[in-house]
Protein backbone atom coordinates (compact mmCIF):
# COMPACT_ATOMS: atom_id res chain seq x y z
CA UNK A 1 0.00 0.00 0.00
CA UNK A 2 1.26 3.35 -0.93
CA UNK A 3 2.82 5.19 1.87
CA UNK A 4 0.61 8.31 0.93
CA UNK A 5 -2.48 6.47 1.58
CA UNK A 6 -1.58 5.06 4.70
CA UNK A 7 -0.95 8.03 6.07
CA UNK A 8 -4.17 9.52 4.70
CA UNK A 9 -6.31 6.85 6.26
CA UNK A 10 -4.62 7.53 9.65
CA UNK A 11 -5.42 11.50 9.53
CA UNK A 12 -9.09 11.01 8.59
CA UNK A 13 -9.20 7.85 11.13
CA UNK A 14 -7.82 10.71 13.84
CA UNK A 15 -10.56 13.84 12.74
CA UNK A 16 -13.42 10.72 12.72
CA UNK A 17 -12.29 9.69 16.20
CA UNK A 18 -11.90 13.50 17.05
CA UNK A 19 -15.21 14.19 15.82
CA UNK A 20 -17.00 11.74 17.77
CA UNK A 21 -15.30 13.03 20.98
CA UNK A 22 -16.77 15.90 20.41
CA UNK A 23 -20.19 15.22 19.31
CA UNK A 24 -20.39 13.16 22.86
CA UNK A 25 -19.11 16.34 24.76
CA UNK A 26 -21.05 18.82 23.07
CA UNK A 27 -24.29 16.89 23.95
CA UNK A 28 -24.04 13.97 21.50
CA UNK A 29 -25.24 10.51 22.26
CA UNK A 30 -22.37 9.93 24.62
CA UNK A 31 -23.14 8.21 28.41
CA UNK A 32 -22.10 9.89 31.50
CA UNK A 33 -20.80 12.77 30.38
CA UNK A 34 -21.56 15.74 32.66
CA UNK A 35 -20.30 19.82 31.47
CA UNK A 36 -20.02 22.66 34.05
CA UNK A 37 -19.23 25.97 32.73
CA UNK A 38 -18.41 29.51 33.85
CA UNK A 39 -19.01 32.50 32.28
CA UNK A 40 -17.18 35.58 32.37
CA UNK A 41 -17.74 38.84 30.90
CA UNK A 42 -14.84 39.66 28.45
CA UNK A 43 -13.42 43.48 28.08
CA UNK A 44 -15.78 44.56 25.52
CA UNK A 45 -18.61 42.97 26.57
CA UNK A 46 -18.50 39.89 24.95
CA UNK A 47 -18.92 36.90 27.16
CA UNK A 48 -16.15 34.21 27.60
CA UNK A 49 -17.20 30.86 28.65
CA UNK A 50 -14.86 28.02 30.68
CA UNK A 51 -16.21 24.72 30.33
CA UNK A 52 -15.01 21.52 32.35
CA UNK A 53 -16.89 17.80 30.21
CA UNK A 54 -16.69 15.20 32.89
CA UNK A 55 -16.75 11.76 31.02
CA UNK A 56 -17.93 9.24 34.04
CA UNK A 57 -17.69 6.42 31.63
CA UNK A 58 -13.69 6.87 30.35
CA UNK A 59 -12.96 8.75 33.81
CA UNK A 60 -11.71 11.20 31.45
CA UNK A 61 -12.19 15.14 31.94
CA UNK A 62 -11.66 17.71 28.70
CA UNK A 63 -11.54 21.93 30.07
CA UNK A 64 -12.07 24.20 27.19
CA UNK A 65 -12.29 28.05 27.21
CA UNK A 66 -14.66 29.72 24.37
CA UNK A 67 -12.96 33.40 23.86
CA UNK A 68 -14.15 35.83 21.48
CA UNK A 69 -15.80 32.75 19.31
CA UNK A 70 -12.91 30.55 19.11
CA UNK A 71 -13.01 27.42 21.55
CA UNK A 72 -9.51 26.61 22.65
CA UNK A 73 -8.71 23.23 24.77
CA UNK A 74 -7.14 24.36 27.84
CA UNK A 75 -6.51 20.73 29.80
CA UNK A 76 -7.31 16.93 29.84
CA UNK A 77 -6.75 13.90 31.89
CA UNK A 78 -8.45 11.86 34.00
CA UNK A 79 -10.34 11.95 36.87
CA UNK A 80 -11.34 9.92 40.37
CA UNK A 81 -14.43 9.97 42.50
CA UNK A 82 -14.09 10.97 46.18
CA UNK A 83 -16.96 12.13 49.12
CA UNK A 84 -16.58 15.57 48.13
CA UNK A 85 -16.25 15.57 44.82
CA UNK A 86 -13.14 14.71 42.23
CA UNK A 87 -9.37 14.45 42.02
CA UNK A 88 -8.13 15.49 38.50
CA UNK A 89 -4.90 14.08 37.16
CA UNK A 90 -4.14 16.78 33.80
CA UNK A 91 -1.95 14.87 31.36
CA UNK A 92 -0.72 18.67 30.38
CA UNK A 93 0.32 20.34 33.50
CA UNK A 94 0.86 19.05 37.25
CA UNK A 95 -0.06 22.50 38.10
CA UNK A 96 -3.76 21.66 37.06
CA UNK A 97 -4.04 18.41 38.82
CA UNK A 98 -6.60 20.01 41.02
CA UNK A 99 -9.44 18.55 43.70
CA UNK A 100 -12.84 19.60 42.82
CA UNK A 101 -15.23 19.93 45.16
CA UNK A 102 -19.04 19.27 43.66
CA UNK A 103 -21.96 20.69 45.97
CA UNK A 104 -25.62 20.10 43.83
CA UNK A 105 -25.24 21.30 40.61
CA UNK A 106 -21.77 23.71 41.50
CA UNK A 107 -18.08 22.42 41.79
CA UNK A 108 -15.14 24.64 42.58
CA UNK A 109 -11.25 23.94 43.25
CA UNK A 110 -10.89 23.27 46.80
CA UNK A 111 -7.41 24.96 46.67
CA UNK A 112 -9.08 28.33 44.99
CA UNK A 113 -11.32 29.04 48.22
CA UNK A 114 -10.30 32.57 49.33
CA UNK A 115 -9.03 32.64 53.30
CA UNK A 116 -11.64 34.92 55.75
CA UNK A 117 -15.17 34.11 56.62
CA UNK A 118 -18.10 35.21 54.69
CA UNK A 119 -21.11 36.03 57.61
CA UNK A 120 -25.11 34.86 56.93
CA UNK A 121 -27.23 37.67 55.75
CA UNK A 122 -27.31 39.25 52.78
CA UNK A 123 -24.98 42.07 53.76
CA UNK A 124 -22.09 42.13 55.92
CA UNK A 125 -18.96 42.78 56.59
CA UNK A 126 -16.07 40.37 56.35
CA UNK A 127 -11.96 40.88 54.57
CA UNK A 128 -11.04 37.67 52.36
CA UNK A 129 -8.12 37.64 51.00
CA UNK A 130 -6.35 35.13 48.01
CA UNK A 131 -3.50 34.25 45.45
CA UNK A 132 -4.08 33.58 41.87
CA UNK A 133 -1.14 32.68 40.01
CA UNK A 134 1.45 34.19 42.02
CA UNK A 135 -0.82 37.51 42.36
CA UNK A 136 -2.51 38.53 45.89
CA UNK A 137 -5.53 40.35 46.50
CA UNK A 138 -8.19 41.00 48.81
CA UNK A 139 -11.87 41.66 48.98
CA UNK A 140 -13.37 43.60 51.51
CA UNK A 141 -17.48 43.62 52.25
CA UNK A 142 -19.24 46.18 54.24
CA UNK A 143 -22.34 46.41 55.28
CA UNK A 144 -23.74 49.46 52.74
CA UNK A 145 -23.69 46.89 49.86
CA UNK A 146 -20.48 47.76 48.58
CA UNK A 147 -17.17 45.91 48.14
CA UNK A 148 -13.70 46.80 47.31
CA UNK A 149 -11.32 44.81 45.45
CA UNK A 150 -7.50 45.42 45.69
CA UNK A 151 -4.18 43.32 44.59
CA UNK A 152 -0.82 43.21 45.21
CA UNK A 153 -0.03 44.78 41.48
CA UNK A 154 -2.10 47.86 42.52
CA UNK A 155 -5.32 47.15 40.73
CA UNK A 156 -7.97 48.61 42.49
CA UNK A 157 -12.06 47.81 41.67
CA UNK A 158 -14.85 48.89 43.82
CA UNK A 159 -18.36 48.51 43.35
CA UNK A 160 -21.76 47.06 45.04
CA UNK A 161 -22.55 43.13 45.74
CA UNK A 162 -25.94 41.29 46.50
CA UNK A 163 -26.27 38.37 47.95
CA UNK A 164 -28.59 35.63 46.42
CA UNK A 165 -28.53 32.41 48.49
CA UNK A 166 -24.73 30.99 47.87
CA UNK A 167 -23.95 33.37 44.74
CA UNK A 168 -22.44 37.01 45.60
CA UNK A 169 -23.31 39.37 42.45
CA UNK A 170 -20.99 42.13 42.12
CA UNK A 171 -21.48 45.06 40.01
CA UNK A 172 -18.07 47.83 39.14
CA UNK A 173 -18.65 51.52 39.62
CA UNK A 174 -18.80 52.09 35.84
CA UNK A 175 -21.60 49.72 36.03
CA UNK A 176 -19.98 46.26 34.71
CA UNK A 177 -20.48 43.07 36.02
CA UNK A 178 -17.62 41.78 37.84
CA UNK A 179 -16.76 38.12 38.57
CA UNK A 180 -19.27 36.28 41.09
CA UNK A 181 -18.25 34.95 44.45
CA UNK A 182 -19.86 31.14 45.06
CA UNK A 183 -20.13 31.07 48.93
CA UNK A 184 -19.41 27.36 50.38
CA UNK A 185 -19.74 27.08 53.83
CA UNK A 186 -18.24 30.42 55.08
CA UNK A 187 -16.01 31.07 52.22
CA UNK A 188 -16.12 32.01 48.39
CA UNK A 189 -14.18 31.42 45.48
CA UNK A 190 -14.95 33.21 42.25
CA UNK A 191 -13.22 30.23 40.23
CA UNK A 192 -16.63 27.71 39.97
CA UNK A 193 -19.10 26.43 37.66
CA UNK A 194 -22.74 25.38 37.22
CA UNK A 195 -24.14 22.10 35.56
CA UNK A 196 -24.89 22.99 31.96
CA UNK A 197 -26.05 19.07 30.99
Amino acid sequence: MDKRIKIGAGVLLAVFALGLAVFAYKGGSGKGVEIFALKVSGTEGEENIFRFALDTGTMTYVQEAEISGQTFTLDSGSFSVDEKGFQLYSETDDVNSLHFVKNGEYIFPEQYLCEGEIPSGSVFEAVCSYEAQGVKGEVSFHEDGTYEESTADGEVRKGTYEREGDLIHRTQEDGSADLDFYVYGNQITNSFYKKVK
